[in-house]
């Protein structure tokens, strides 16, 4: 892969922070704050890429704009974070020079200078890609049970993006820095994915050369959400995209991502068949009991309600990623079985024997 010289401005390399923003209200000024800290020259831009927030997050970032001459709101007429991020490459292609796109979420915390580390990072590894890890942090009952378990292997599964343990070169993390030519041409995200877009594209990054480097220094906090229903609905949706992902490079899953499909599948045929044997229900009661204690470990010291929400979180996230990969393989096997039907069919209705 050829990588072009960086572009330069008063010997700072040119790079824009990208945030897509939907509804952000809670969080957006915080986050401009942070990112803003290793802003403060002509050669980095921060451009917030607005899905059409109705509750006053554009308001708030179109009066800091009208102070500060490196902030850009920008419309997203799709409104997906994929859109988002595409937009802004093709922004930047057209504006020229511009060499680094950082991407930053509006949910999440971010240490002083961090662009400035990615950017060091990535001139100094020459990688095309440049992904942290993440740590997730409390606020609530919810919120603080998710940070003990997603910082856990219970929650993580001992991913190197979630572990953050050493740098180095990986096939996939939390996206962060992308050299802007190398993203174009390995053809942006695929904006049919609303989740797991970031693992799609590393599949295709890598397939063609490129390099995607992990730095332990540029840790960034994420905060979960602060439902059991708003977990549930963000493992269902990573199942779903995680398995057409896989579907759509013909790639094996991961240990990690089997695990919770054969947890799913094991733990309906076991509750299923308790109905016929009582000791059929030994699987399903292995399972709770051995969550039970992973919570029990890793909220040591803490409040039972504590180990119990983390028990639950971690069952509802489990089961909520195995039956969202399910639902996606089933519903990719039915759409492969109509397919293979209707070819057949109209093999025969156009076949020598009945053509007129």
């Amino acid at each position: 892969m050829t990588k072009p010289q960086p572009s330069a401005v008063n010997g700072q390399i040119k790079s824009i922070v990208v945030i897509p923003m939907l509804n952000e209200t809670g969080h957006i000024d915080a986050v401009l704050d942070a990112l803003r800290t290793g802003a403060a020259n002509n050669a980095l831009e921060v451009w917030v890429l607005d899905g059409g927030s109705d509750d006053g997050s554009d308001t708030i970032v179109r009066r800091r704009a009208e102070k500060d001459p490196q902030l850009r709101l920008i419309h997203n007429p799709e409104r997906t974070q994929a859109h988002a991020v595409n937009l802004a490459a093709s922004l930047a292609r057209c504006s020229g020079g511009i060499t680094y796109l950082i991407r930053a979420d509006a949910h999440a915390d971010y240490p002083p200078d961090w662009a400035r580390q990615l950017i060091d990072t990535a001139t100094e590894t020459k990688a095309d890609s440049v992904v942290v890890p993440m740590r997730t942090v409390g606020g609530g009952a919810v919120r603080d049970a998710s940070a003990d378990l997603f910082n856990s292997w219970l929650g993580n599964g001992g991913a190197p993006h979630r572990t953050g343990k050493a740098s180095g070169f990986v096939d996939h993390g939390h996206h962060a820095l992308f050299r802007l030519d190398a993203f174009l041409d390995a053809g942006g995200y695929d904006t049919d994915f609303l989740a797991n877009e970031d693992a799609e594209f590393d599949m295709r990054l890598t397939a063609m050369g490129g390099k995607i480097f992990l730095d332990a220094k540029a840790t960034i906090n994420y905060v979960p959400r602060d439902s059991l229903t708003g977990v549930f609905r963000q493992f269902f949706r990573n199942g779903r995209y995680r398995m057409r992902t896989s579907l759509k490079h013909n790639a094996q899953l991961g240990l990690r991502q089997l695990a919770p499909i054969a947890l799913v599948l094991a733990l309906t045929g076991s509750v299923a068949l308790a109905f016929f044997h009582p000791v059929l229900a030994v699987p399903a009661v292995g399972y709770l009991g051995a969550v039970a204690l992973a919570a029990a470990f890793i909220a040591k010291e803490k409040s039972a309600q504590r180990i119990t929400l983390i028990a639950v979180l971690a069952i509802v996230a489990h089961t909520a990623f195995g039956f969202g990969a399910l639902k996606t393989l089933v519903a990719h096997r039915l759409l492969a079985m109509r397919c293979f039907f209707k070819s057949r069919s109209s093999l025969r209705t156009h076949s020598p024997e009945t053509a007129d």
